[in-house]
């Protein structure tokens, strides 16, 4: 049987324990949740729970960009949202960085 909590949430009994579930999880459903057990001893076990969210990036420029020989060029690659908190890191599609490196 399960017993809804809310909208959202619900605990669905097994007949040796039960789950808590929470439907369409959200940044403010993150934390460390508890389950006590009463047995012979109280033991508590404890779940962290860690929710992802798709990152938002933005790019400059979003096509090509096209600069002069001699001139500077400036390619932005920004983290608008996310978490974990995205890595940002960068390569040059067959070839090495012009620093040398496969990647900064």
């Amino acid at each position: 049987a399960s017993q809804i909590i809310d909208k959202r949430v619900r605990l669905e009994e097994q007949k040796n324990g039960n789950h808590l579930v929470l439907g369409q999880a959200t940044p403010a459903d993150e934390g460390v949740y508890t389950c006590q057990i009463s047995a012979y001893k109280l033991t508590e076990l404890t779940h962290t729970v860690q929710i992802r969210v798709k990152p938002v990036i933005s790019t400059t420029p979003e096509d090509v960009l096209i600069v002069n020989a001699g001139s500077q060029a400036t390619l932005v690659c920004n983290i608008l949202a996310g978490t974990p908190t995205p890595e940002v890191k960068w390569r040059r599609k067959e070839k090495k960085m012009p620093t040398g490196e496969e990647e900064i």
